[in-house]
């Protein structure tokens, strides 16, 4: 990509600090004497926990409950736990051998682990999995605001009565195709940090709808269901079959992306800081926070919502809520507004993807206006798979296919091929292999159970037409009226 740096200036920061190099220590960070010359503001710090956690704290957080009623929430919370620790491992590990081979970029530590391959391997992996997750952004924006104005319009919960179809497929296009066309524009920055405004609105926005939705449940947890809301069994501490555990760790896996935005992120701290050695260390620190609070937000998500709605649970929970309540139509329009922008942050690496495969393509015939082309096709082809592919199915094939190569399989190997310490303690290497293992099995596994479960769902009932609701409302309660 044309914002990475020149492969010349890369190796220059390297032969700056000549044999130092070999003083990095890997899994720790003695790196702090590099950056005495400019200390690391707290503010700035902050910064790259929000652009960290805007890739991942998004639509996909209220899939959480879902899972935890699939698998039982002690044996969902073993997970959750489980694919955050692996996510900081594999993220740690790709910060060690940056700074061993002072490279900023995924795809320049691809290439020189594999050649030219590796970096086509690396960038079409990106291209794809955040190609996944920006369709399930705005399909799930779409959903949650077109839910939301029938709530405020009508006065009636469309999700209170099962599966419900508000546009029909044409209408659905022109509304994804509004959306997109507001959306990815913004892609067109050169890196992720001009568009910085989104990452902490987005963020805020997760954490305020977070909270509200884990007070809410707590308080239909006690109180019990009433009204037109659904309230399953609750789930066990355990449970689930082997394909339930392939297809919902998938789940799971897409809530921990935040590799997508480590190098965008890392290349930004170089440009402050001048080398890879000195913006290694906050970045590193900021992984372990973001982390940290995506672990904290998804239990406390999974075991309120799980517990409160039980088996009736939606597969996005918020929408579950009593959706004629005004401050919960508030929230679900600040969630729609927040994950409808988001879906520029989630797109721009694949975006940027696509820019360099063209670019290698193309060679000295490419010209920097190819880049807005590249934007129309992707958001293209975002309406066209957002208008016949389930939000469910999205989320699950992002995780199995994408986050465990791009996330977990990716990164070890890269480790495990160019890591020149000499001092790795074998733990280290035991984890990075354990993590691998952990990638290969989501790859090889969970893909063809999503797979084989969306060919099975085409042929469940057909959703309920929203005027047939409105019908029925109106027979029930003749003197019903409707504010338009």
């Amino acid at each position: 990509s044309s914002k990475f740096q020149p492969a010349g200036a890369q190796e220059q920061a390297r032969l700056a600090h000549g044999d130092a190099m070999a003083n990095v220590e890997v899994g720790t960070q003695p790196l702090a004497s590099y950056c005495n010359d400019a200390p690391q503001s707290r503010g700035v710090e902050l910064n790259l926990v929000w652009q960290l956690t805007s890739m991942t704290l998004g639509a996909g957080v209220f899939t959480i409950p879902m899972v935890y009623n699939a698998l039982g929430y002690v044996h969902a919370s073993l997970w959750v736990v489980a694919m955050g620790i692996f996510a900081d491992i594999a993220m740690e590990r790709l910060l060690d051998i940056s700074v061993q081979h002072s490279k900023d970029c995924y795809n320049a530590l691809s290439e020189l682990a594999f050649g030219a391959a590796g970096k086509t391997m690396m960038s079409a992996i990106t291209l794809v999995t955040t190609f996944i997750a920006g369709l399930s952004y705005i399909c799930t924006a779409k959903e949650l605001l077109l839910d939301v104005t029938v709530a405020f319009l009508l006065d009636v919960d469309p999700n209170a009565h099962g599966e419900v179809e508000i546009l029909s497929k044409g209408k659905t296009i022109v509304l994804l195709t509004i959306m997109v066309c507001a959306a990815l524009p913004l892609t067109l920055s050169p890196t992720m940090g001009d568009n910085a405004w989104i990452s902490k609105f987005g963020v805020c926005a997760m954490i305020i709808s977070s909270i509200f939705f884990i007070i809410r449940c707590a308080m239909i947890w006690a109180q019990g269901c009433t009204g037109e809301m659904g309230c399953g069994e609750k789930p066990p501490a355990f449970k689930g079959s082997v394909g339930d555990v392939m297809m919902y760790a998938a789940t799971l896996a897409f809530s921990f992306s935040i590799v997508f935005a480590l190098f965008p992120v890392l290349q930004e701290r170089v440009t402050a800081e001048g080398s890879v050695e000195a913006a290694v260390p906050p970045v590193r620190r900021a992984v372990r926070r973001s982390v940290a609070v995506c672990c904290v937000l998804y239990l406390l998500i999974g075991l309120v919502g799980s517990f409160a709605f039980g088996s009736a649970v939606n597969s996005i929970a918020l929408c579950s809520l009593p959706l004629k309540e005004p401050l919960t139509q508030l929230v679900m329009l600040l969630v729609g507004v927040s994950v409808w922008m988001l879906t520029a942050i989630v797109a721009f690496p694949a975006v940027s993807s696509a820019e360099y495969l063209v670019k290698m393509c193309m060679g000295s015939s490419y010209r920097s206006g190819i880049r807005m082309w590249l934007v129309i096709v992707i958001g293209a082809a975002m309406v066209l798979v957002d208008a016949f592919v389930p939000t469910k199915i999205a989320f699950t094939l992002c995780g199995a296919l994408g986050l465990s190569m791009g996330a977990y399989v990716v990164p070890c190997v890269l480790f495990l091929r160019l890591n020149s310490s000499g001092r790795t303690a074998k733990l280290l290497r035991v984890a990075t292999l354990v993590v691998l293992v952990f990638g290969l099995t989501l790859l090889f596994g969970s893909t063809p159970v999503t797979v084989v479960n969306a060919l099975g769902e085409k042929g469940g009932a057909a959703a309920r037409k929203l005027m047939d609701l409105l019908c029925g409302h109106l027979s029930a309660d003749p003197t019903l009226n409707f504010e338009l």
